[in-house]
């Protein structure tokens, strides 16, 4: 029950997101806001569960490739330079 609540957090929250992308512009995508949060909540988990046997830049490559699939600007260095996941990419090696 615990982990459909976070799961559904992370869901309304990427809803929220792609939403105000959409209405600013920023994102630029023909699907609904709702089934790219579905894609995102069923691909990062396997991204970082495949980073800890295959490493960091295995993880890199394919989150560059999730956040270019939702915009047409280059973001991915802000989602790299969070706190969250140099932690993560420490655990990739």
């Amino acid at each position: 029950m615990a982990a459909k609540k976070y799961q559904d957090a992370i869901y309304n929250w990427l809803v929220s997101i792609f939403k105000e992308g959409l209405a600013k512009g920023e994102f630029h995508f023909t699907d609904t806001p709702e089934d790219h949060a579905h894609y995102g909540l069923a691909t990062l988990p396997g991204a970082i569960q495949a980073a800890q046997t295959r490493g960091k830049d295995y993880f890199n490559k394919y989150l560059d490739k999730l956040i270019r699939s939702w915009s047409t600007i280059k973001i991915s260095g802000l989602i790299h330079s969070t706190p969250n996941l140099p932690a993560l990419h420490s655990r990739t090696r």
